[in-house]
């Protein structure tokens, strides 16, 4: 989950508390199976990390198929 810039610290940690929370219950798993997806937790640093490396790893793909957004 992300949230918008700007949004209060103890908001984005309060909300982060409850995704992992629910990510550690014995329903969450199932829920995301059938779906097809995979839950990881994690902090906010956490997610500002994989993101950035996301974004690195793509760019030169992107850069080359030369997609654009509009």
């Amino acid at each position: 989950m992300v949230a918008p810039t700007g949004t209060p610290p103890e908001v984005v940690n309060k909300v982060n508390g409850v995704v992992n929370a629910f990510l550690r219950a014995t329903g969450a798993r199932p829920c995301f199976e059938q779906n097809a997806l995979q839950g990881v937790g994690g902090s906010p640093e956490d997610l500002k990390t994989f993101i950035a490396s996301e974004l690195a790893k793509w760019k030169p793909v992107i850069e080359t198929a030369k997609i654009r957004c509009r």
